[in-house]
């Protein structure tokens, strides 16, 4: 359990009690226990590069350069290549069925020993 949850909710009385008051006027207070439920969420963030060009007085183009690592029109980033490691070795899921499709710019598959891996291209 996480001491310190993004969320809570407190569930108040509801329904009647068995002398027929209204539980919702009923005087509550916390109890003890408690439940977490943890929610994994994914999402995707893409950030685009744009490089610029110019000429500069004494005639000579200049243009910048994209950074060490962007080097395809879109790409994955390093935590896609992270999550299929941890799949495919701590979760032990078949890279076969699980990475359908996914293209190796991020990833290269290979076997060592008669058993798969991914290596990340970093």
């Amino acid at each position: 359990m996480v001491a310190d949850p993004d969320q809570r909710v407190v569930i108040p009385l509801t329904g009647t009690c068995v002398c027929g008051r209204c539980c919702a006027e009923i005087a509550a207070e916390m109890l003890p226990e408690r439940r977490q439920v943890v929610a994994v969420k994914i999402w995707h963030e893409v950030t685009e590069y744009r490089i610029v060009g110019g000429t500069c007085a004494c005639g000579w183009v200049q243009c910048s350069t994209f950074p060490d690592g962007v080097t395809a029109t879109v790409q994955y980033g390093p935590g896609v290549s992270a999550l299929a490691v941890y799949l495919t070795q701590h979760q032990l899921l078949p890279y076969q069925t699980r990475f359908r499709g996914q293209r190796d710019d991020c990833c290269r598959f290979h076997k060592q020993d008669g058993y798969p891996f991914i290596v990340p291209i970093r």
